[in-house]
């Protein structure tokens, strides 16, 4: 919970917006939460059932936002931790195409084309490959597309395997 004697700093991700433009943007928001909840406790124990208007709020809005901000003028400023973002690429695998002997050439270099989004040569030279030598590399995609080109493949009937690769970089 917070108390009026203490502001709790909060660090949000705000790209080029400072840390001093943060503080006063949370003190702003803060000091109006205070106000709010000090007005309605004060006029909670202020009214009865037998009176019958509410008490004025302007002196005690007054009173409160001068005691919130009182008291983050007297607190320690905390220093800002700025922490260290790590960002990690998706594990990359390979679609290896394999020869069959059911399904035509122009069919394998049709679905290479549709499903892997391959330009029409570069589809006929890896059906090529696949047919000559017994297999060939399709491509190289992040892990869940080339399960996804893997599953498509396999629905239309093509022979392929997914490869997961280690990239050791440095």
């Amino acid at each position: 919970a917070l108390s009026p004697g203490r502001l709790a700093f909060i660090e949000v991700s705000c790209g080029a917006e400072s840390p001093v433009l943060m503080r006063s943007v949370l003190r702003s928001a803060l000091t109006v939460v205070l106000v709010a909840a000090v007005g309605l406790v004060s006029h909670a124990s202020a009214w009865t059932p037998s009176s019958t208007s509410m008490p004025s709020r302007i002196n005690t809005h007054k009173t409160a936002r001068s005691a919130v901000l009182a008291s983050a003028a007297a607190a320690p400023a905390q220093p800002v931790v700025q922490k260290e973002r790590v960002l990690k690429r998706a594990p990359y695998s390979k679609l290896m195409l394999f020869d069959d002997p059911v399904n035509t050439r122009s069919y394998v270099a049709r679905m290479l084309a549709v499903i892997c989004q391959l330009r029409d040569s570069d589809a006929f030279r890896v059906m090529n490959t696949a047919h000559q030598s017994g297999q060939c590399a399709v491509g190289t995609w992040p892990g869940e597309r080339c399960e996804l080109y893997a599953l498509q493949m396999r629905d239309a009937g093509l022979v392929v395997e997914v490869e997961p690769l280690d990239m050791l970089m440095g």
